[in-house]
């Protein structure tokens, strides 16, 4: 696998998990010389407000076969606020979804030898190369 492959598998994740980003900053170099790969890429995917615990417990060394391993705390919940149909306010603190990384080759595997939904959509595969078609215009335009 060459480092595009691998850029391309992470942001294919990121849209899957996260969705559509708000804004993505590039930063993208080529610095082995002309006419080579490009060697460096960076691209920083900015949300209103996300976090991921299964990155946050990797961090710290907390491995998967945890059971708790990647889920929130009651203090990182979401908070509903509705109205009722009385004109009353409620707010209420929503259990986050238990996230698992393995979920996403399982359903690779189940899309390709069983035919199941995909789980990373052909939308989100075509946003996620209109990123990086966009990250390589801008390393071109600061290139010139």
């Amino acid at each position: 696998m060459n480092r595009g492959e691998k850029v391309c598998h992470t942001i294919d994740q990121i849209i899957s998990y996260f969705g559509m980003p708000d804004h993505v900053h590039y930063d993208v170099r080529q610095l082995l010389g002309p006419n080579r790969r490009n060697a460096y890429f960076y691209l920083a995917f900015y949300y209103a407000i996300t976090k991921d615990r299964q990155e946050e417990d990797l961090k710290k060394f907390y491995m998967p076969n945890q059971l708790d391993f990647g889920r929130d705390l009651p203090e990182h919940y979401g908070v509903l606020t509705y109205l009722d149909d009385q004109g009353i306010y409620h707010e209420e603190k929503v259990v986050s979804e238990v996230g698992d990384y393995s979920r996403v080759y399982q359903a690779i595997h189940d899309s390709i030898i069983r035919g199941a939904e995909k789980m990373i959509k052909d939308e989100e595969t075509i946003r996620q190369i209109e990123i990086l078609e966009e990250g390589i215009r801008r390393m071109k335009e600061s290139q010139a």
